[in-house]
């Protein structure tokens, strides 16, 4: 079959198409110049698109740890400086011990100095990051340590009154006997920041601690986990607790002085282990903000390298993005002149 003519519907439709698809053209062009990226990564890069989905997923865990990594740092930072404050305020306490031992600190002054120990103590344990209690193992919605003098829901008992009701059950101080018996006999009190003492309220865990014995760990990249936090219950803290407690809750006046001394020097040697406790327990964390900022050098390397080698897959040629814009517009602006030409031309001009 012939065809002797063209339909000039269809002529015009084909014309119309063309157009239409150069002008679409114009506006992906216009983007990728707009962008740097090509309009179609999965379609240009072909059989590279698994790498390129494997870069972005570097990309992306990268910078996630990053920024997980800031946070855990910030955490750490405020961990290791309410440490060092208890520390320090412990330190300041057994200068105040040695003084009394050699009288040249008023022994009745002793439980007060020791009341104050344990307000710094809650003030640098029962610190916050974020809304978060840091000294209470993963129980972060919990204050970490019971004020010594506000009652602890779960017991009935503030930490104070657990103190003065074993001082109270056991016989008054005369020797060194009742004394012992006092300090690390049974129900005695060290048996309460053991935690074995038979009645469970007059326990530290119990009526002292609120948290959970759960260590915090954090990752700060896919293969590695890092010590991310104290607890007021580590060994530490309870024994530099014990010791203000015993002091606080003791009146000098209530045994004779050389027991009293005794409890002193007792009191000593509980501060100044608990300091080296807490030392220990900061060199640790200071690994952790040691391994962090490895990690960190490591995750902005990777993101570097992603980056550059993404931008390389799915970036779009400058040079050759103008060109080819430079076309479409040629082609549009030829297909509108062509178009105006026609719409001026008549059969009455050729008559």
């Amino acid at each position: 079959m012939n065809i002797g003519s063209v339909s000039t519907l269809a002529m015009s439709l084909q014309a119309r198409k063309s157009v239409a698809d150069t002008q679409r053209e114009l506006l992906h062009l216009q983007g990728e110049q707009a962008t740097g990226k090509k309009r179609d990564v999965a379609g240009d890069l072909g059989a590279l698109t698994s790498r390129d989905i494997l870069l972005r997923e570097a990309f992306s865990e990268a910078e996630g740890f990053i920024t997980s990594n800031k946070t855990l740092a910030s955490r750490l930072e405020i961990t290791q400086a309410s440490l060092t404050g208890a520390r320090d305020n412990a330190n300041s306490f057994i200068s105040n011990i040695v003084a009394a031992l050699h009288g040249e600190f008023a022994i009745e002054l002793i439980p007060d100095a020791a009341l104050d120990l344990i307000g710094n103590l809650e003030g640098a344990l029962n610190t916050s990051f974020g809304g978060r209690s840091i000294f209470a193992g993963t129980a972060v919605d919990q204050q970490a340590l019971q004020l010594n003098d506000q009652v602890n829901g779960g017991t009935g008992f503030s930490p104070m009154q657990v103190i003065q009701d074993v001082i109270a059950a056991k016989p008054p101080v005369t020797d060194a006997a009742t004394l012992n018996d006092l300090l690390t006999g049974p129900d005695g009190i060290s048996t309460v920041f053991d935690s074995t003492h038979t009645n469970a309220a007059y326990r530290f865990n119990t009526t002292f601690y609120n948290g959970n014995t759960q260590g915090v760990t954090a990752r700060i990249d896919a293969e590695t986990a890092v010590n991310a936090g104290a607890r007021a219950d580590d060994p530490g803290a309870r024994l530099i607790m014990e010791a203000a407690y015993t002091l606080a809750a003791i009146d000098p006046a209530s045994m004779p002085s050389v027991e009293y001394r005794t409890v002193l020097e007792s009191a000593l040697d509980k501060v100044q282990r608990g300091i080296g406790l807490l030392e220990q327990t900061q060199a640790i964390l200071g690994l952790s903000e040691q391994a962090i900022e490895r990690a960190q050098t490591r995750h902005d390397l990777t993101l570097n390298v992603a980056t550059r080698q993404i931008n390389e897959l799915e970036g779009a040629d400058p040079y050759e993005t103008a060109v080819r814009l430079s076309n479409a517009t040629t082609q549009i602006e030829a297909a509108f002149s062509i178009t105006a030409r026609l719409s001026r031309l008549s059969l009455m001009n050729y008559l």
